[in-house]
């Protein structure tokens, strides 16, 4: 008897872009679905910043940053929405490339 066999292809839309991801955030939503938020983490950038001029007119040190705390920054750049039965094949898929 001949095997059962299906074959997909696969094609990108248009706006596909694959982003960097440092982490990601998410948890259930109100239907019971996995949501997952992906972001990449980078220091905030100031203000303002003032430095000492050089009598020859280049800069000399910093003298002052504001603000002089920066925040980490989350920039969230895509996110997934999927089922309950669809995170689990993902996690399973997910754990046999790790093991690779």
């Amino acid at each position: 008897m001949a095997e059962d066999k299906i074959q997909f292809k696969y094609e990108f839309a248009n706006q596909y872009v694959p982003v960097y991801s440092n982490g990601c955030i998410g948890g259930k939503n109100c239907r019971g679905e996995v949501v997952l938020n992906f972001y990449t983490e980078r220091v905030a950038i100031p203000d303002s910043e003032e430095y000492v001029l050089n009598e020859d007119k280049t800069l000399g040190n910093l003298i002052k940053t504001e603000p002089r705390d920066l925040p980490i920054i989350r920039t969230v750049s895509t996110g997934v929405i999927m089922t309950k039965d669809q995170a689990r094949e993902f996690h399973a898929w997910l754990g046999r490339v790790l093991d690779e």
